[in-house]
């Protein structure tokens, strides 16, 4: 590969001892249940990984505050809460694959607002071994987020 996929594809990591990535695919060969994203802040990843389970809901709130935490299912879900809720976030960003069968925690679609259809809701702390594939969430030229998955 070259270029911007191949850049993308290095951006593709694992997570923890419970997580592989495959370049090419950038999904876990293992898993095979439902996958659901969540945009983490990287520091908030990192602590995840030392304590054994990510616990922030959404920007600046945590699992406790909200009783959930939020998550997405489609590109387009994820491209579009990035652009609205992280759009002036300075700090390095993360978009962590979840694997809904290894989660740990009920989740719930369920319907937000005036949006058209569900957003997955993560009843419960999402343990590291559950995140599959942890990938950079950058910025294109235009200053809009690009999807990091190949």
């Amino acid at each position: 590969m070259t270029g911007e996929g191949a850049e993308q594809a290095d951006d593709l990591r694992g997570a923890g001892s419970g997580g592989r990535s495959s370049p090419r695919s950038g999904f876990d060969h293992r898993s095979t249940g439902r996958v659901v994203f969540h945009i983490a802040f990287a520091s908030d990843w990192n602590v995840a990984q030392r304590v054994g389970e990510y616990r922030v809901s959404t920007r600046g709130l945590s699992l406790d505050d909200v009783g959930f935490i939020h998550a997405s299912t489609s590109r387009g879900q994820t491209l579009g809460v990035a652009s609205s809720f992280y759009g002036d976030v300075t700090e390095p960003l993360v978009l962590l694959c979840i694997d809904v069968d290894r989660v740990g925690s009920e989740v719930r679609d369920e319907l937000v607002g005036v949006a058209p259809v569900p957003f997955p809701h993560v009843y419960g702390p999402i343990s590291v071994p559950s995140v599959t594939v942890v990938a950079e969430l950058r910025r294109g030229a235009d200053g809009a987020f690009v999807w990091p998955l190949a």
